[in-house]
């Protein structure tokens, strides 16, 4: 009887276990990499790097997406519950300024959701002066 074991890495992170929330940790951003490009994902892991550094930005639920455009161009969107937050084309070439282009976004995305937010709780106090 031949039986395979493979040893784990005891330096290697564990998915199921480095993610699980601890209790009495601030509540992580879940950010979804919905892209299916190199430049796409690369793209959401400068993004993301840039969003979890700042923890002012908060607990939004965030989609990368990317799709095909023009002239070999790949357009890339941020959505949070349905809304765009962000629409941005990026060439080729991008991949090599997406360090800068990943907080840039974040700073882009940020201000919109508080745009949202100042919206919302407009409506909620005119609503509520209505009554």
């Amino acid at each position: 009887m031949l039986i395979l074991a493979h040893a784990r890495d005891p330096l290697e992170s564990d998915p199921d276990v480095d993610l699980k929330a601890i209790s009495g940790d601030p509540v992580m951003p879940l950010i979804t990499n919905q892209t299916m490009t190199v430049l796409g994902n690369e793209f959401a892991r400068a993004f993301s790097v840039a969003w979890m550094s700042d923890p002012a930005n908060g607990d939004a639920e965030l989609t990368i997406r990317d799709q095909f455009a023009q002239r070999a161009m790949l357009q890339i969107v941020v959505l949070s519950g349905g809304q765009t937050l962000m629409v941005t084309t990026l060439s080729p070439t991008d991949m090599f300024n997406l360090d800068r282009i990943g907080p840039k976004a974040v700073a882009i995305v940020r201000g919109k959701l508080n745009e949202f937010l100042v919206h919302e709780l407009l409506l909620k106090s005119t609503h509520a002066a209505g009554e």
